[in-house]
């Protein structure tokens, strides 16, 4: 099982050299902050990032992910706010982006693996950082 620090390690690697400002948030920030705060190109995104050993044995059964209520609020006013709030989900060795309005349904295990699949915002440790780029670059 690969940690949420490794994953963060991880994403922060492949967004390195591209002109970013990464900071790894404590709890003191305050309750359910997430666990990043990267700016890239005057962009800013905050990321929790979760991991999960695999999906379920059944392709039928809801994927929960575990976030703490606090956590799933935190994302959902910031959405609302039209900031960039994102769940960073590591499953096995795959990686999906979520928008952070979807967190609710993250926690409750709302969709099975082909809908998680699809709801995904981006996909892949390819995909996942050029996202957060283009994203990035595509507002200035």
């Amino acid at each position: 099982m690969a940690s949420e620090s490794a994953l963060n390690k991880w994403l922060r690697k492949k967004l390195k050299g591209f002109g970013i400002h990464w900071q790894r948030i404590e709890n003191i920030a305050g309750s359910g902050t997430p666990d990043i705060n990267v700016c890239i190109h005057g962009v800013e995104h905050w990321i929790e990032s979760k991991e999960m050993d695999a999906f379920p044995k059944r392709p039928e059964t809801g994927v929960r992910v575990s976030l703490r209520q606090e956590q799933i609020v935190w994302l959902i006013l910031r959405w609302r706010a039209d900031g960039h709030g994102w769940v960073l989900v590591q499953v096995g060795r795959e990686v999906f982006l979520f928008d952070g309005q979807y967190a609710q349904e993250l926690k409750a295990g709302a969709w099975d693996q082909g809908r998680f699949r699809e709801m995904a915002t981006a996909t892949g440790r390819i995909e996942v950082p050029g996202f957060l780029l283009g994203e990035a670059l595509d507002e200035n």
